[in-house]
């Protein structure tokens, strides 16, 4: 497996560390050098209640072999976009995914030079060792030949091709559209953060694809038809997630890192907060990095004895037929229940329902709750997967078993 660098665009460049192919995402990309100190972003105007814009990727072999590449095939990177937004509401944080994009299928490799000091060119079908391949806004954001997540195995990185190609229409389609009612101009307590995740088949054969996402801070301006751009003074964060910026702006979250075994990366973040007069709110980001098996039920324990309140859930959107058959994948909220000292959130089985709405990869679902018991000192959260149910156990921020406060809410 190769060795994950966990370095900003700019900082020196780990090379031809990993054996085999080993593709990430060098750029959200700046300029056609790679550099981070101007953005290639592609705005698109606000429709229907969803505004939408893409970014540009510039691609990086660290490898020692060079990476497949071939666009008529199976055999090239598939590439998806995400964004998410964290902000302070009622006086706790949380960080949420406000939408995500098709993929863009890989059709032509570039040899450039970037942050490598040595780039062995090729003819475009594969990209070389130390070599880096840029694919602007626009192109990411193209519609006709984008495909759906679905036909993809993002842990083995097998997909389908040609892809899926369901008849869409308008200028959301397809791309990383966002609702405008999730939207509102940055600020010091709302931020907002663009990631890019590349999968490619012999990359994820070589055991590399747990650092082919990488994320960078994002500037929202607009009020209706709203402008994203790269934040100033801001690079990426190169094979990282977005998911890592919510400990990054509050070090206080637990955030925990699981391989689901023979299968993908999940990480779940969570962080209780005094709210005062007695109350405590818990909340949880798990993030499914390219876990093919998906998640399906995640739960908390909580004291028998505790007053539990404004229990929630949130999730991301499927649009344009992206799913089995040509539609949409189910977007119902995991339903919650608490028994046995736990409230646990649950979706449909994978056999009653191969749409349902499990936590797949490339996408981050939430689970809150107000408590009137202070977090334990340590403990677990467990989630089960979905395809082939599994149950495991995640290190969490979770009520403790003490004596619930004497005042709680409307004290």
């Amino acid at each position: 497996v190769g060795t994950v660098a966990s370095i900003a665009a700019g900082q020196p460049t780990a090379c031809q560390t990993a054996n085999g192919p080993d593709v990430t995402v060098g750029s959200l990309m700046a300029a056609a050098n790679g550099n981070d100190t101007t953005g290639n972003m592609q705005n698109y105007t606000a429709t229907g209640g969803f505004d939408a814009f893409s970014m540009g990727t510039y691609s990086l072999n660290v490898g020692k072999v060079w990476v497949n590449w071939f666009q008529t095939t199976n055999q090239h990177p598939v590439i998806g976009q995400n964004c998410f937004k964290y902000k302070v509401v009622n006086g706790a944080g949380r960080f949420e995914q406000l939408g995500q994009s098709w993929l863009k299928h890989g059709f032509f490799a570039l040899s450039d030079t970037v942050w490598c000091p040595v780039c062995t060119s090729t003819d475009g079908t594969h990209l070389g060792v130390g070599c880096s391949d840029p694919y602007t806004a626009n192109r990411n954001g193209g519609q006709s030949g984008a495909g759906p997540k679905w036909q993809v195995n993002a842990h083995t990185g097998a997909f389908t091709y040609p892809p899926a190609n369901p008849a869409f229409s308008g200028t959301m389609a397809r791309r990383l559209a966002v609702s405008t009612a999730d939207l509102e101009p940055s600020s010091a307590a709302v931020r907002f953060f663009g990631e890019g995740q590349y999968v490619s088949p012999d990359d994820a054969l070589a055991g590399n694809q747990n650092n082919n996402v990488s994320y960078r801070e994002l500037t929202v301006a607009g009020t209706t038809d709203f402008t994203f751009s790269f934040t100033a003074g801001n690079t990426t964060k190169r094979e990282l997630p977005a998911i890592k910026a919510w400990k990054t702006i509050d070090p206080s979250v637990t955030e925990t890192t699981f391989d689901i075994p023979s299968d993908g990366r999940i990480i779940v973040s969570s962080k209780a907060t005094d709210l005062g007069g007695g109350t405590w709110h818990y909340e949880y980001a798990v993030y499914n990095m390219n876990s093919d098996q998906c998640i399906g039920t995640f739960s908390v324990p909580v004291p028998d004895s505790a007053s539990v309140t404004n229990i929630g859930f949130r999730d991301v959107s499927y649009r344009d037929g992206d799913g089995i058959g040509n539609v949409n994948i189910d977007g119902t909220d995991w339903p919650s229940s608490r028994a046995s000292n736990t409230i646990t959130w649950t979706t449909s089985t994978f056999a009653a329902n191969a749409n349902g709405n499990s936590i797949r990869w490339g996408t981050m679902y939430n689970f809150r709750f107000d408590a009137n018991v202070a977090p334990a000192a340590s403990g677990n959260a467990s989630m089960s997967t979905w395809k082939v149910v599994n149950s495991y156990n995640v290190a969490a921020q979770i009520p403790g078993a003490g004596s619930p406060t004497a005042c709680y809410a409307n004290c």
